[in-house]
């Protein structure tokens, strides 16, 4: 396979001669491991995403689609148990949280391996994790708190 038509990932993870990262170009290079720890992550995160989604979905179709029916006859209204209603809220919202979370870790990863690792001091990637770290912690608590409070109303 020619290594331009290849994606990053898969060129960080096949190329033994991989670029060096952008601040520092001999010292403090992330390893393999950050590089499998990225991908690891990405797919994490996506599975949680695409659980918070069709838990989300599938609460959607039960709620609007059935109980909104346009047809009168009792036969076609849903009963829907309203702890499971919670529950499936409950469920979505921590698949978003988890998703969030993980996608977090993968790019505090993507960053080590761009711009050197945490570990050596890198001030520059300090700083972009601290800004992403701080950027994101406060969507999840804004996040948490209204879902918390649609769950308890």
């Amino acid at each position: 396979m020619d290594e331009s038509k290849q994606s990053p990932k898969v060129y960080y993870a096949n190329n033994p001669q991989r670029q060096h990262n952008l601040r520092n170009p001999f010292a403090c290079d992330a390893g393999i491991d950050v590089v499998k720890k990225l991908l690891v992550f990405e797919v994490v995160s996506f599975s949680f995403f695409l659980f918070s989604s069709l838990v989300a979905q599938g609460l959607k179709l039960a709620t609007i689609n059935l109980l909104n029916s346009k047809d009168v006859d009792k036969v076609f209204w849903a009963t829907i148990n309203q702890k499971v209603l919670r529950l499936g809220m409950m469920g979505s919202a921590v698949g978003s949280v988890m998703g969030c979370s993980f996608l977090t870790l993968s790019m505090v990863h993507v960053i080590e391996n761009r711009l050197g690792m945490l570990s050596c001091g890198s001030k520059l990637a300090i700083h972009v994790i601290g800004a992403l770290v701080l950027l994101v912690s406060s969507a999840l608590m804004v996040y948490i708190s209204i879902a918390f409070y649609a769950f308890m109303h």
